[in-house]
């Protein structure tokens, strides 16, 4: 990954390029361990903000 996560309203977005999430998701997708993508956008903003679960969730995935 190219760069530290981005801090917006407590959700932390990844700085990769679409060659670097392609690989990623293979990787991922190559595991025995379960895990999720997730993908966030400004309207689950807001909401992430103000709900610790929802932040914890986005927070959480192994690649946004």
């Amino acid at each position: 990954m190219t760069a530290e996560p981005v801090d917006v309203l407590g959700v932390l977005f990844q700085g990769l390029t679409r060659r670097e999430a392609a690989a990623e998701v293979a990787r991922l997708a190559g595991e025995e361990s379960r895990t999720y993508v997730v993908k966030p956008y400004s309207e689950f903003m807001p909401r992430a903000h103000d709900d610790e679960r929802v932040r914890a969730i986005l927070n959480g995935a192994a690649m946004r």
